[in-house]
């Protein structure tokens, strides 16, 4: 069952912080044991709300966590080819981002992206 939210539901809230986090396995049941690999983190956005909370983001490939931590360190990539991560800005403006739902008890959520065309070169 889905909690469906609404922005005139409820309140829209802004991120004021971004944070990527990792997580590991549970070291007390061994991945390698039962399956005979090694375990990788596990990559998590954390998003502080401007009222306080934090929005836990799970289940994101490990790509995009590299690249949002990148933007977030200021560092540059030598590789002269654009990733996704850095050709979505040239295309478009990311207005905002709305959780539509949550599954409850599940990492699962849908939302809603808000874009405007880029005034860019390409």
């Amino acid at each position: 069952m889905e909690d469906n939210l609404s922005s005139s539901d409820n309140e829209l809230l802004k991120v004021i912080r971004v944070d990527v986090l990792t997580a590991s396995p549970d070291i007390f049941t061994s991945e390698e044991e039962t399956t005979g690999k090694h375990y990788a983190e596990i990559p998590l956005l954390n998003f502080e709300l401007e009222n306080g909370e934090n929005f836990l983001m799970t289940s994101i490939p490990v790509s995009i966590a590299i690249e949002i931590a990148k933007k977030l360190n200021g560092v540059e990539s030598a590789d002269s080819r654009l990733t996704v991560a850095e050709l979505v800005p040239e295309l478009c403006v990311v207005e905002r981002v709305i959780i539509d739902s949550v599954v409850p008890y599940s990492t699962a959520y849908q939302a809603s992206i808000e874009i405007r065309r880029a005034n860019s070169g390409l």
